[in-house]
């Protein structure tokens, strides 16, 4: 397996491990509680980050797909690390307000459906980061509506950074919802 991959791999294990465990930190009895009007309840959380992940996934595996039947990538030459070269500041910075599509905002499941669909979805995303593994996915890029464009292996990490921050969502929720009762 390319160093990259084995990167990025390791960076999403690390990153569930830690919404995991913030997930399981909270009283299952808060956890599908809303904190307030317009915020998501834990279970909410999970649910848009399984959302979220499977329409990144989309979009990412419709641009490999097309980049592979063009035969446009070629080896990934480029044995440095990624993330040591991204800031991930922006994207962890919970001050700064970034406001989901609709189209990612949560439906209802209960904690078991969301996390089948969240761990759906991250089966989804290991398919395709191992799809590309060696290769040069650096012309696959799409835009984030907040983060700007980002190409195939910075959506991979912005992933588990976006899990990260959603991490700290739910501690401070959970305190929310632990203060409140």
């Amino acid at each position: 397996m390319h160093p990259r991959t084995t990167e990025l791999l390791s960076h999403l294990a690390a990153q569930r491990g830690i919404l995991r465990c913030a997930f399981e930190a909270t009283p299952a009895a808060l956890r599908a509680a809303s904190p307030g009007s317009e915020r998501w309840s834990i279970v909410g959380i999970i649910e848009h980050l399984a959302l979220a992940e499977q329409r990144i996934a989309s979009l990412l595996n419709a641009g490999l797909r097309k980049a592979l039947a063009d035969d446009s990538l070629p080896p990934l030459a480029d044995m440095t690390p990624l993330l040591p070269r991204m800031d991930p500041t922006a994207i962890l910075d919970r001050e700064r307000k970034v406001f989901a599509r609709e189209a990612i905002h949560p439906q209802g499941l209960d904690a078991t459906e969301a996390w089948l669909a969240l761990d759906r979805a991250t089966r989804s995303v290991r398919e395709l980061v191992l799809a590309a593994d060696g290769l040069d996915t650096s012309t696959i890029r799409a835009p984030h509506p907040a983060f700007g464009e980002l190409d195939f292996s910075q959506w991979i990490a912005f992933l588990g950074y976006h899990e990260a921050r959603h991490a700290a969502q739910i501690r401070a929720t959970a305190a929310a919802l632990a203060e409140r009762d």
